[in-house]
């Protein structure tokens, strides 16, 4: 497989990716005098909010991993000269950040 460049397609998909990602924040952070709208459906439903919930997790790990090896591989391997990494590097890499970040 040849070297991959950043280009439109692949900024599309972040952006998408992104945005799917503050769509799950906007689901989850209450907001003043009012909940969020997460918990109308853990209200009426907590069984099938918490399999939503654990079906977005997923979600967002699988497609981050994805999205960081792509990244790495097409911009940072190239910018500081290191070596590109597996998917199984990138999963390590995106569940590190999101205990770190917790």
């Amino acid at each position: 497989m040849g070297k991959d460049v950043i280009n439109k397609t692949f900024n599309t998909i972040l952006f998408f990716y992104l945005l799917y990602v503050d769509s799950v924040f906007f689901l989850f952070e209450p907001r003043p005098q009012r909940n969020a709208p997460w918990y109308m459906l853990y209200d009426s439903s907590p069984v099938m909010a918490i399999g939503v919930a654990v079906l977005i997790l997923l979600v967002l790990i699988v497609w981050g991993a994805a999205l960081s090896r792509a990244f790495w591989n097409r911009w940072a391997a190239n910018v500081f000269k290191v070596r590109e990494i597996t998917y199984d590097e990138a999963m390590a890499l995106v569940l590190m950040f999101a205990i770190l970040v917790s």
